[in-house]
């Protein structure tokens, strides 16, 4: 099924709004429902772009990558975008030729065949964690337009606790709570022990599948567990949804333990493959930077 979620302007005016961003959506020549958002963020003077951010594409977009990766086939017109990032599954590119070398590869992890999905099969570790949890007084509510600062502080520090950099901004978050009080395709899920909140997670339901957008907790509720049952929540939210599959989205290629907690949940791991396709001189200077700075470290 197609994508709705992130081709919505409702979604589109989340990023633009939130991540001083602008956003336009192209059509497949053939097929006018098979719709792509093309995303285009200032970076200093270049202006990168990203297709279906923040989830990327799948086989169904066929007609708007496979020109950019092969080389074979009409490109699709984009606009004052001087780097466009794709990334796809590297499923979806098995067993084609004349492939170009992606530019990074990232764990994307995925639980599908998510209606037969069951607690029940969890690691016994998986499952004493959940019940611990619980037991220490962690219960889940929806957010509310009002937990917008509260959600932005937990990003904050999860961020923090990784010595990652700040992607998101607190517009972006407060647009984001905007948009879950409103559209039933977006939920946030608040965690609280005993009443005080301690973590959170944003899942978002598009077509046929279900995806993890953000986590995070107080380092000082740790003990209690929050992020297993905020993922716990999200993937039963994502069931009762009729989704059929739960995406947890690219890890940071230095995240093994990341992983690891995805998987416990009965993920699968794959790659996500991206390229960097310079669309413009400049583009072309943005990529080689971006490849010193890879190497550099």
């Amino acid at each position: 099924m197609m994508s709705t979620l992130f081709t919505d302007p409702a979604w589109l005016a989340v990023i633009d709004q939130g991540l001083g961003c602008q956003s336009e959506i192209v059509s497949a020549p053939d097929a006018a429902d098979n719709t792509v958002a093309l995303s285009g963020f200032r970076r200093g003077p270049w202006r990168a772009g990203y297709a279906n951010f923040p989830v990327g594409l799948n086989g169904e977009h066929r007609w708007f990558f496979e020109p950019f990766i092969t080389g074979n086939g009409k490109r699709i017109a984009t606009h004052k975008i001087d780097l466009l990032r794709i990334n796809i599954d590297e499923t979806d590119v098995t067993h084609w030729t004349h492939l170009t070398p992606p530019d990074q590869q990232l764990p994307d992890t995925t639980i599908p065949s998510l209606q037969a999905w069951d607690e029940s099969t969890l690691s016994s570790d998986t499952r004493y964690k959940l019940r611990r949890s619980h037991r220490d007084g962690v219960r889940i509510r929806e957010s509310t337009t009002a937990d917008a600062a509260l959600v932005y502080q937990l990003y904050s520090a999860a961020i923090a606790k990784n010595s990652g950099s700040l992607r998101y901004t607190p517009r972006y978050f407060e647009a984001l709570t905007n948009l879950a009080a409103q559209h039933r395709q977006l939920q946030i899920g608040i965690a609280e022990a005993d009443g005080a909140p301690c973590g959170f997670i944003a899942i978002a339901h598009d077509a046929d599948a279900s995806y993890y957008l953000h986590g995070g907790f107080f380092a000082q509720y740790r003990k209690l567990r929050p992020g297993y049952s905020a993922m716990a929540w999200a993937i039963h939210q994502s069931i009762d949804r009729h989704s059929n599959a739960f995406h947890m989205l690219p890890s940071p290629a230095d995240q093994a333990e990341l992983v690891k907690f995805k998987e416990s949940f009965l993920g699968v791991t794959t790659q996500r493959l991206y390229w960097d396709i310079p669309l413009t001189a400049r583009g072309w200077a943005l990529k080689k930077a971006l490849q010193l700075k890879a190497r550099l470290g």
